[in-house]
């Protein structure tokens, strides 16, 4: 017996579900057109300042 993978219902399902979790989270009705704040396709912009530093500072301040 060959194993199958979810099919394109499963996909479906699960956008409709990230969706709703997305409403809820943002208190958005369901009319309401959902759209990203900013380009999504742009290069991301460097992060200012000394990032190894900044690591080795946020892994400091870590309670665990």
């Amino acid at each position: 017996m060959a194993v199958r993978g979810p099919g394109p219902r499963a996909g479906k399902n699960l956008a409709d579900l990230s969706e709703k979790q997305l409403r809820v989270a943002m208190h958005a009705p369901d009319g309401e057109a959902l759209s990203p704040g900013e380009n999504l396709d742009s290069a991301v912009p460097p992060a200012p300042g000394n990032v190894k530093q900044m690591t080795i500072e946020a892994l400091s301040s870590r309670p665990e």
